[in-house]
């Protein structure tokens, strides 16, 4: 058995501020986010962990979301710096499937177009996930889990009617 070191998850949330979200997900978590299909792979990524049976020892991964429109890894390398600065060790980048990582981590649901919503800052954000060899205690104790998909939208077909693809197919029942 190896002897891991311990920090807090509030430790880490506290130092992270109110433009982000943080949550944590188990090494099983990971492992079942990483056996769902993405669309493409970071390439400078260091540790991609998409379909990957080697987990290097996780105990705990921290997931983030950070409100905001940038459309490039900035909030990645902004998470990393915050980190970097905050004197914690044993942590590294990692590259899975972070919506599912998002939605197990009780922190956003799956909406009918499959797109994630965010319960703090709605389709506006980006994920980002940090593996940590250390072992992360002080869990939250409540998450927001269910396995269903987003019901705020419920009696209205709008994005449904509207795809030009007809992409969406998450439709639990016809509207109107």
């Amino acid at each position: 058995m190896v002897n891991r070191s311990k920090v807090s998850f509030n430790v880490i949330k506290s130092l992270f501020d109110d433009t982000w979200d943080v949550g944590v997900i188990t090494a099983e978590q990971l492992k079942a986010a990483a056996y769902h299909p993405i669309k493409q792979t970071r390439v400078n990524q260091p540790a991609n962990f998409t379909n990957s049976t080697h987990y290097r020892g996780l105990t705990n991964t921290i997931i983030l979301i950070k409100k905001g429109e940038q459309w490039d890894y900035s909030h990645y390398d902004e998470a990393v710096d915050i980190l970097k600065k905050s004197g914690l060790h044993n942590w590294f980048e990692l590259y899975t499937n972070y919506k599912m990582a998002a939605i197990l981590a009780g922190l956003a649901v799956r909406a009918k177009n499959s797109l994630v919503y965010s319960y703090k800052f709605g389709f506006d954000c980006h994920i980002s996930a940090i593996g940590f060899n250390d072992e992360i205690v002080d869990l939250p104790t409540s998450r927001r889990v269910n396995g269903k998909m987003w019901k705020r939208c419920n009696g209205c077909n709008d994005c449904y009617n509207a795809c030009p693809v007809k992409a969406i197919h998450n439709q639990e029942e016809p509207i109107g």
